[in-house]
């Protein structure tokens, strides 16, 4: 979920290269790695693709002296064809930004009223960096004949659509402040 969301990541494939290795008295391997992403080359920093393993802490302990092997191979394999090689716990995965993701996901594709999406915006807007309730008071106390429920809702969508942002590494809170991303504050 986390890959299919970030913008930067131009696509990702599961399972890419299977890469040869040896493990005690010279019996040859076979390890393949859990994904390869690659990144859009305008962003920031090192935008080299990375060959990625998923694995639990504890796994990772209990098998070291496996798995050290199999990392090395893939460590030489990446330096080889130019990819970064790293190796994700569930400490990289299950954070705040997961839990947000999976709570917007079904919201990205989901039809609202779209007449709500000014008044939202130019609300935000106006407040600056502000909480939801902060923005959905100040539309319906200037908006008639619309359902509070209408609005929490159409807010949801755009927040999914990153028409509203907010800091991703950070749960989804009451005081939680929202703001307009930049694009929008350039246009004004």
């Amino acid at each position: 979920m986390q890959l299919a969301w970030d913008e930067e990541v131009l696509w990702f494939v599961t399972q890419p290269v299977h890469i040869n290795y040896e493990f005690p008295l010279k019996r040859p391997r076979q390890y393949t790695p859990d994904v390869l992403i690659e990144f859009d080359s305008t962003s920031a920093g090192d935008r080299s693709p990375m060959l990625c393993e998923v694995k639990y802490r504890a796994e990772i302990a209990k098998n070291w002296r496996e798995l050290r092997r199999k990392f090395r191979a893939a460590k030489a394999h990446c330096a080889n064809v130019g990819w970064r090689f790293f190796v994700l716990t569930e400490d990289h995965i299950r954070t705040p930004r997961l839990k947000n993701i999976q709570f917007l996901w079904s919201y990205r594709n989901a039809s609202f009223n779209t007449a709500l999406t000014k008044p939202l915006q130019d609300a935000l807007r106006s407040l600056g960096p502000a909480t939801m309730l902060q923005v959905i008071d100040a539309v319906c106390s200037t908006l008639s004949g619309v359902e509070k429920e209408q609005v929490i809702w159409a807010w949801w969508v755009l927040v999914a659509n990153k028409e509203v942002d907010f800091d991703m590494n950070e749960p989804i809170r009451i005081e939680t402040l929202f703001y307009l991303p930049r694009s929008q504050h350039e246009s004004d």
